[in-house]
């Protein structure tokens, strides 16, 4: 957890990188990698054969995709102890929303987390997630509160959340993300830093 806090007190800035939602972004980028129409060129991280693993077949999973990808969202909102390091297991019953209802699918959720874990609890993973926001990212809370203050911002909620995700959301083509909440691919950093702080602004409303 990185907090950047003025001494006005006026507005937190909390960074987290959840296992929920990189959890949701790694079997996506699975899913879509086993797609038919996913070029070679376009492979994701992590790629492998998931055939065995019964996720939810093409218009079923793109579906569910989007109704757990934005409960999560809401859970992470709303309670700030929803997410921990056993959220995969302690809410198993909502990510298995994603696998057929049969013994291959218990197996592929099962195999999934093991799989994202051994990853993810790493310093390559949500380690490295932070590390690159410390570095790259540094100043977008200076330039955050600039943006407020010439802009006559008013500001309702003195704790703002952005939680980091690894890779694009390329399935939910639009959430119901709540104020004072933003969800950024890491990848904005290099690609898409100029627009950071206008959409963090949109959500203070």
């Amino acid at each position: 957890m990185i907090i950047n806090e003025p001494s006005n007190t006026e507005l937190n800035l909390v960074i987290e990188a959840p296992y929920s939602l990189n959890y949701l972004i790694f079997i996506q980028n699975i899913y879509l990698n086993n797609d038919s129409k996913c070029e070679n060129s376009n492979r994701l991280f992590p790629y492998l054969d998931s055939s065995k693993w019964g996720l939810l077949e093409q218009k079923k999973f793109s579906i569910k995709f989007n109704e757990v990808w934005n409960e999560v969202v809401h859970k992470n909102n709303k309670d700030q102890l929803y997410e921990h390091n056993g959220v995969l297991y302690d809410d198993s019953q909502l990510f298995k929303q994603l696998f057929e209802s049969d013994s291959k699918g218990e197996v592929g959720f099962s195999e999934s987390v093991k799989l994202f874990m051994s990853w993810w609890d790493e310093v390559f993973g949500k380690m490295a997630i932070s590390r690159v926001y410390e570095t790259e990212g540094s100043d977008i809370y200076n330039e955050f509160l600039k943006a407020i203050q010439s802009n006559q911002c008013t500001i309702t909620n003195n704790r703002f959340n952005i939680d980091l995700i690894y890779d694009k959301n390329s399935i939910v083509k639009s959430t119901n993300t709540p104020s004072y909440y933003y969800i950024m691919p890491i990848q904005d950093l290099f690609f898409n830093r100029e627009n950071i702080v206008p959409e963090l602004l949109k959500c203070l409303d």
